[in-house]
């Protein structure tokens, strides 16, 4: 799969369908850490964020979760995508 990002810069990436996933995550000043990760990731997040959601924003303790989720997906892969 390949094509333009919005911001113009090319995005050639592969991955295998129904197994892999591209996981994006915009921070509040407007980077992003992006990482194509096994599906299994996607369902992990989204255990997580069932647990500690609370009121509209998700809560401290949500935006820990996922903080700690993107830090170990970094760690793994290197170094990750900022």
């Amino acid at each position: 799969m390949g094509g333009e990002s919005r911001h113009g810069a090319s995005a050639c990436v592969a991955w295998r369908a129904d197994v892999e996933a591209l996981l994006v995550r915009r921070h509040r000043d407007a980077r992003y850490d992006g990482f194509i990760v096994p599906v299994d990731v996607c369902y992990e997040l989204t255990g997580l964020l069932r647990q500690k959601w609370r009121g509209i924003d998700g809560g401290d303790e949500a935006r820990a979760a996922l903080d700690e989720l993107f830090a170990s997906l970094r760690t793994r892969s290197g170094g990750g995508a900022s």
